[in-house]
């Protein structure tokens, strides 16, 4: 039992690790136009919800090792849904394979024979929660060190909109003769952007 219960602090700390991962990601695309408090929320509310699913794990295996494996998948199911769903969409398939209603529950159907094979299993499953823990540390790795250099990059803009037009220049998006367009401009937010930013770059409260 003490060992059991050894493991399970074990997990514990490695499933914190997870959410600072995918959104460590999120936050570095979206780096200019997210304010530090809205990470601070997010991250509090997703290490919640991480910790929960480690104990609900834990509740129906009555296993460390495989409570967290069931808690990495049902994470990463979670945090990638949007991408996964963009990806079907792009497929040559009918409409209703990119739905909600059948999208969901082939997840969960997942979720439930994953669940079902480790319960059942009588292996341990100590190397595979070992590759998924160092594979968690070298992406923290990765998005701090990203992060770090975008913290840097950003230090030597002295505005938001210095930030922004930065951000854009990596888009390389080529240059057009602006007299040839219509006075029309189309602000498509796919980010967060922050009310400062909104204030700064297009005074818009």
């Amino acid at each position: 039992v003490m060992k059991e219960n050894k493991r399970l602090v074990v997990v514990f700390g490695w499933t914190v690790l997870i959410p600072l991962v995918f959104l460590g990601h999120a936050y570095n695309d979206n780096f200019v136009l997210v304010e530090s408090s809205v990470v601070a929320g997010l991250l509090l509310g997703y290490e919640g919800l991480a910790l929960f699913s480690l104990l609900i794990g834990w509740i129906f295996q009555r296993n460390a090792v495989k409570a967290y494996l069931l808690t990495v998948l049902f994470l990463t199911l979670f945090f990638t849904f949007g991408a996964l769903q963009d990806w079907v969409r792009s497929l040559p398939l009918p409409s209703l394979m990119s739905r909600y209603r059948l999208i969901l529950p082939l997840l969960a159907g997942l979720l439930v024979i994953w669940a079902y094979v480790l319960k059942k299993s009588s292996s341990p499953f100590l190397k595979s929660a070992l590759y998924l823990k160092w594979l968690t540390v070298l992406c923290l790795l990765w998005e701090s060190g990203h992060g770090l250099e975008q913290w840097i990059r950003s230090s030597r803009s002295t505005s938001v909109k210095e930030q922004q037009e930065s951000t854009f220049r990596d888009l390389r998006i080529p240059p057009v003769d602006a007299d040839s367009l219509p006075h029309v401009i189309w602000l498509i937010m796919d980010m967060y952007p922050s009310s400062a930013s909104l204030q700064e770059a297009w005074q818009f409260s």
